[in-house]
């Protein structure tokens, strides 16, 4: 197939279905987190199909209907900013699948997430194209990783499933 093809293939199904998608050792995975708090929700796949499959989820994102998706198109999703999203549901474990690229919000985010809590994070890594400094330098020193899921990818995406635990705040010596 010729590579123009190609790329409008795989915007449409973005479009349709967000930058990654759920499968079943995700699923498994994110069921033993419930409840489960998606931010950045997008479409709603991913809240969908978790949902479907018995997981207790509340979906949210600040941007409705861009020039990638519909947001909601198939589950339903509050419009507010990932950061207030976190503070209004302080006892879920957060869910974020691909994050925007090199801006604060997400790493702005996460510092929210109270401690003992899961950050479960869709992408590419720190240096991919997901998340920026802030998010990275977040996860570095308030987060154990604690596992990983592999996810299917597109062609040239090298994205997973990680967990990352919130580590308890260190008391100051007197």
């Amino acid at each position: 197939l010729p590579p123009s093809f190609i790329r409008a293939e795989w915007k449409r199904i973005i479009k349709e279905f967000g930058f990654a998608l759920p499968c079943q050792e995700a699923v498994d995975a994110l069921r033993k987190l419930a409840p489960i708090l998606e931010v950045c929700s997008g479409t709603g796949a991913w809240a969908r199909v978790l949902a479907k499959n018995g997981v207790d989820i509340i979906a949210t994102d600040r941007a409705f209907n861009t020039r990638w998706f519909r947001t909601g198109r198939f589950h339903p999703v509050a419009r507010m900013s990932a950061a207030d999203a976190i503070r209004r549901h302080p006892d879920r474990d957060v869910l974020m699948v691909w994050p925007s690229y090199d801006v604060d919000w997400p790493g702005d985010a996460i510092r929210h997430i109270r401690p003992g809590r899961t950050l479960a994070l869709v992408s590419e890594g720190d240096g991919g194209c997901c998340g920026g400094a802030s998010l990275w330098r977040q996860i570095e020193t308030g987060f154990q990783h604690v596992g990983e899921a592999e996810i299917p990818q597109w062609d040239g995406i090298y994205d997973r499933l990680d967990f990352y635990r919130r580590r308890c705040s260190r008391a100051r010596a007197a």
